[in-house]
């Protein structure tokens, strides 16, 4: 479980979270070089955040038979983006275990607490899996395919468009 020391040491990935990890950074096709994501911090980050938004919580895998890293250096130099996505896993994570009240304490009184940063990575694992199933799917081979994947996914964090809140065409704004 993790403790208040999550940003400032190496962080492991462990068994199905290692091989979802290594698949969502390696390269897609070698025609176009791309991968998912560059690295596994922007993952960790957009994972975390797509944890807390889907209400997905997973425990980390015991199994240790395979494993890939975060090094301590790569949450300091990202350490803006780390924080702001802890804030926002606290702040919106349990949403029916406290009130409005005790999660913003929970989050900008008291936030460094054991308990907040073992949340935040059972989000974090959980949105790592949503990402992985959604993305990596079977049918996939090439660099299109994964576009249309990744499209889907960022699709279901649209907000929906309200009939009464449409912006009006600025070709007409004083008609």
């Amino acid at each position: 479980m993790a403790d208040k020391d999550l940003f400032l040491k190496n962080y492991s990935f462990y068994g199905k979270h290692c091989d979802m990890v290594k698949k969502l950074t390696q390269k897609i096709d070698e025609d176009s070089g791309a991968s998912i994501f560059n690295t596994a911090i922007e993952l960790f980050v957009v994972a975390a955040l797509a944890g807390v938004k889907n209400d997905h919580k997973e425990k980390p895998s015991i199994d240790k038979t395979r494993e890939t890293k975060i090094l301590a250096e790569q949450f300091n130099s990202h350490s803006p983006e780390v924080q702001i996505a802890f804030k926002m896993v606290t702040l919106l994570g349990n949403s029916t275990k406290y009130d409005e009240v005790e999660r913003l304490n929970r989050t900008f009184r008291n936030p460094k607490t054991d308990e907040n940063y073992s949340q935040f990575e059972e989000y974090m694992l959980g949105g790592l899996e949503d990402i992985y199933n959604k993305i990596v799917l079977d049918t996939n081979k090439t660099y299109g395919d994964y576009l249309k994947s990744i499209n889907d996914f960022i699709e279901q964090y649209k907000a929906p468009v309200k009939e009464d809140e449409l912006v009006p065409d600025s070709n007409n704004l004083f008609d």
